[in-house]
């Protein structure tokens, strides 16, 4: 899979129709917005990067999460505080 994503010459053809995924996403999309809207003041409070790094670092033991995927998600968490 990787080696398409650097050259269009080997990807996957035709292109993988994602019309029908589409609604689903953008429902998502508009969840998660709603969602922060509604945790604005925890995502302000002086707290939230401890409160943040804890909840990532038990979502990750509980879902046994590599060291890789952990991080990721860690960088993915941290800029939620202060939004």
């Amino acid at each position: 899979m990787t080696e398409w994503r650097y050259g269009l010459a080997t990807a996957p053809v035709p292109a993988t129709d994602l019309a029908g995924v589409r609604p689903v996403i953008d429902g998502l999309n508009v969840a998660i917005i709603d969602e922060l809207d509604r945790e604005r003041t925890e995502l302000t409070r002086s707290d939230c990067p401890a409160r943040v790094a804890a909840g990532v670092l038990a979502a990750a033991g509980h879902d046994n999460l590599d060291t890789l995927h952990a991080a990721a998600l860690m960088r993915a968490a941290t800029p939620l505080c202060g939004s």
